[in-house]
């Protein structure tokens, strides 16, 4: 094999992994969120990035490469999806939700970019380079999506999923009756955007792994901080040679008792995630026909938000069904 081969493989399998990440990034960010048409969209952008992995193996399969996974997949991802399981869950509000798993997102989205045009400076085959220029296009233009989903540069995109036609062409004159402009809103047939994902399930093992390392860590600052407490105190050092092992007894038990409770918090809310999600998901699947897309700006965003969950509520508690949970912090 080539050098120039060699480099080309461990290009496209960096990118590979990027790919893995991002797709089970998005779907523990769609996990998430309780906005049905949000998570919709998130997923979409999950099969998005499953199809860019599949095109990448056949890429490196078809320059004589296997796939090779890094640590940023087999490790550090678990560790850091977990991580916003928990940190979700322990945030109070719908919006307030969506902007800390959006941001998380957005940091992903910031370094595949990067990533891409890293990788598409270097010397590549004709073949792969068309590869890549057509996903980095896509995959840029997902990176502007969540960021207007996150309100970034001031301007936010609102959006929510209807299941009638009726419904969906109410909250476009609710919203004109509002005052936002119809030149900044659009219906679109959910097919058309969405194809089922299946993925990988939200792991409970991750947030599990994550609570645990988490209050590993903290722990094993409190115990460390504790040990030096008792260390000082004369009382409490019967043989002046033991303070340093006391200490060291406090620290280690701060540390296993931490991955201990937090390790229980996670796998309580990997559960109660996965249950949830599964039932939205399902319920947008069967019953959703149109989203509504809204571009306003970050002030007008919560008013907006706001309209489409009252149609939303008032169609489904008229069919006697429960309706999705309601914006608030906006």
């Amino acid at each position: 094999m080539s050098s120039v081969n060699t480099d080309v493989l461990r290009r496209l399998n960096h990118l590979y992994n990027i790919c893995k990440a991002g797709e089970r990034g998005f779907e523990v960010v769609a996990a998430n969120v309780a906005n049905r048409g949000l998570k919709v969209l998130l997923r979409t952008y999950a099969q998005e990035r499953a199809q860019f992995a599949g095109e990448l193996k056949e890429e490196i399969q078809r320059l004589g490469g296997h796939i090779s996974e890094g640590a940023l997949l087999l490790w550090l991802g678990p560790i850091h999806r977990g991580r916003m399981d928990i940190f979700a869950a322990l945030t109070i509000g719908a919006q307030n939700v969506e902007n800390v798993v959006l941001g998380e997102a957005l940091l992903g989205e910031n370094a595949a970019v990067s990533a891409y045009q890293r990788d598409q400076a270097a010397v590549l085959p004709a073949e792969t380079r068309a590869l890549l220029e057509r996903q980095y296009q896509q995959i840029k233009a997902t990176r502007d999506q969540v960021a207007l989903l996150r309100g970034q540069t001031g301007k936010r995109l609102v959006v929510r999923l209807f299941d009638s036609d009726g419904n969906a062409q109410a909250a476009m004159q609710a919203l004109k009756h509002a005052g936002f402009s119809p030149d900044n809103m659009e219906v679109i047939d959910v097919k058309q955007v969405s194809r089922v994902y299946e993925g990988h399930g939200n792991r409970v093992s991750e947030t599990i792994i994550s609570g645990a390392v988490g209050g590993a860590l903290w722990g094993s600052l409190i115990g460390a901080v504790a040990g030096v407490s008792v260390a000082s105190v004369p009382d409490m050092q019967p043989v002046a040679g033991n303070a340093l092992q006391s200490w060291a007894v406090i620290a280690l038990g701060g540390t296993v008792l931490g991955a201990i409770g937090a390790a229980f918090l996670g796998f309580i809310i990997g559960n109660g995630i996965s249950e949830e999600d599964v039932y939205l998901y399902d319920d947008s699947v069967r019953h959703g026909i149109n989203l509504v897309r809204l571009y306003t700006n970050n002030e007008r965003a919560a008013e907006a938000a706001q309209i489409m969950y009252q149609i939303n509520a008032a169609a489904r508690a008229h069919a006697g069904e429960e309706p999705a949970q309601a914006p608030s912090g906006q």
